[in-house]
C-alpha cells in the first residue's frame, strides 16, 4: 500500500474512534435519562392518561362534525 493510502486509512480510523466516543457518550446520557426516577405526581398523571379513552381518527372527525 502506498503512504497516501495508509495516511487516509489512519485518518479514517481517527474519525471513527472520535465518532464512536461521541456515540458512547450520547448513549450513556440517554441511558441515564431513561433510568431516572419519575416524580410521583408525573407518574399519577401518566396513569390517568393511560386510563383515558383515545379516539381513532374517524371518531375524532365525527366528534368535530357534531
Amino acid at each position: 500500500m502506498s503512504e497516501a493510502t495508509l495516511q487516509k486509512i489512519s485518518g479514517d480510523l481517527d474519525f471513527l474512534k472520535d465518532r464512536i466516543a461521541r456515540i458512547e457518550t450520547e448513549v450513556e446520557e440517554i441511558n441515564l435519562d431513561l433510568h431516572r426516577k419519575v416524580k410521583p405526581e408525573y407518574a399519577d398523571k401518566l396513569k390517568a392518561i393511560d386510563k383515558g379513552k383515545f379516539l381513532s381518527e374517524k371518531e375524532f372527525e365525527k366528534e368535530l362534525a357534531e
